[in-house]
């Protein structure tokens, strides 16, 4: 998951500079179905669960340039990645509020050489 966040900050970075383009982005940690759906005449590939829309509820929350995480992201990422706080909101199904997280740029503990993920 901290690659995830890695990769985040770096769109955002290259969106910024290359075409001046503030955009907010929700991560999340869990199980996808990625395939196509529909039918012969009519299909597309898709990414489709709970994961996915948890993602895009944290994207709208957030502000342009913020990068929103739910908590199995920020337990995943360990001492590798800091995070702030963000707050809990209440979600579209979801019955209790769901805490977020942002992670502080700049503030990446891992040893890039040696990055494996496990």
């Amino acid at each position: 998951s901290s690659t995830a966040v890695e990769a985040a900050l770096e769109a955002q970075e290259k969106l910024l500079r290359i075409m001046d383009i503030q955009s907010s982005i929700g991560i999340t940690l869990g199980k996808v179905f990625c395939g196509e759906t529909g039918s012969p005449q009519r299909y597309e590939y898709s990414l489709l669960g709970p994961s996915c829309n948890l993602s895009a509820r944290l994207m709208a929350k957030g502000a342009p340039g913020e990068i929103n995480c739910d908590e199995e992201v920020k337990k995943s990422a360990g001492v590798r990645q800091e995070f702030t706080f963000r707050g809990s909101h209440k979600l579209k199904g979801y019955e209790m509020p769901v805490p977020f997280y942002m992670p502080i740029e700049g503030k990446y503990n891992g040893d890039e050489e040696n990055d494996d993920i496990t």
